[in-house]
């Protein structure tokens, strides 16, 4: 999964990271003695193939997989939980796949545009909502967590779309914008309560400096103690 991240995923949380505020619905965190904090928190699942496959024919495939949580056209929903969805690639160019056709030279073939990976991006939607109380946060996270892993499960269950994708490996990752010196803190917190819980299955973490003291940690999510982990430093 690591191996995803660095390759190809890095590119792509460092593109989503760049308009995360734009996106996200802000998050209110109090806690007693303490500055109110604005957060901003995003989900995604980036997948790649063993094959690629044609553009066209994969997204379609994508959207049927997502069709049981739309709301609208651009909306899903899970536990009453409203996220907007964004659904981007990577072309690869010069791809030619490896079949024949009788009868028809290389050169004559329509050109087709095939991918090498998939990210759909999850931004809370919480209109004029305010998310400050703690469960209201541990259901936000807990939603969108629930919402890739069924992502996950529809790209894997059916056949077809299993035989098409050739899926090869998945990873799921939280992004978190917030000023530099809460995104640290955050940073450090998760370091010291992994090594203390000695949780076997370590993220990938990594900060991404921005702008305007404004930083981005990106989390990868690979099981329920990083979750947990998450939401307790969080609240």
């Amino acid at each position: 999964m690591e191996k995803l991240l660095w390759r190809i995923g890095e590119k792509f949380v460092e593109k989503s990271a760049e308009k995360i505020a734009e996106r996200s619905s802000p998050i209110i965190l109090r806690k007693i003695f303490r500055k109110p904090r604005k957060i901003f928190i995003q989900f995604a699942l980036i997948f790649d193939f063993h094959e690629l496959p044609p553009l066209d024919e994969a997204l379609q495939l994508v959207e049927g997989c997502l069709d049981k949580y739309k709301v609208d056209a651009s909306t899903l929903q899970v536990n009453d939980v409203n996220f907007t969805y964004m659904t981007s690639y990577e072309i690869e160019d010069n791809y030619l796949p490896d079949i024949e056709i009788v009868g028809i030279e290389p050169e004559d073939i329509l050109p087709a545009e095939y991918i090498s990976q998939i990210e759909i991006l999850l931004s809370p939607k919480l209109g004029d909502k305010r998310i400050e109380d703690k469960k209201e946060i541990e259901t936000l996270i807990l939603s969108g967590i629930e919402l890739l892993n069924s992502i996950v499960v529809a790209l894997e269950k059916d056949d077809y779309v299993t035989g098409i994708l050739k899926i090869r490996s998945y990873v799921k990752i939280m992004l978190i914008e917030s000023d530099a010196l809460f995104i640290s803190d955050l940073y450090k917190k998760l370091l010291e309560r992994i090594s203390k819980e000695k949780i076997i299955s370590k993220p990938y973490m990594r900060i991404i400096k921005g702008i305007n003291d404004r930083d981005k940690l990106v989390i990868s999510i690979k099981d329920s103690a990083i979750i947990k982990a998450v939401i307790d430093a969080l609240t």
